[in-house]
């Protein structure tokens, strides 16, 4: 497991990382080689660059359930 908190700070390294989220619908996406270009500590969002595609999206932190493999703990 590893804590929202580290996964914050891999994120905002600005490394290539794979993961697991929920969007607005519930619906589970996996993100495969995404890069964080930023993030807002207010509203707890990370913008998430789609390294293949150049797509952008925006994601809160709560919705993250899996950071490369490893479950993710709130």
């Amino acid at each position: 497991m590893i804590s929202i908190y580290n996964v914050r700070l891999i994120l905002e390294s600005k490394k290539e990382v794979d993961l697991k989220y929920w969007d607005k619908e519930g619906n589970i996406v996996e993100a495969n080689g995404v890069v964080c270009t930023s993030s807002y500590k207010e509203n707890n969002t990370f913008n998430l660059l789609h390294v293949i595609s150049k797509e952008v999206r925006t994601i809160r932190a709560w919705n993250i359930f899996e950071f490369n493999g490893v479950e993710v703990m709130l």
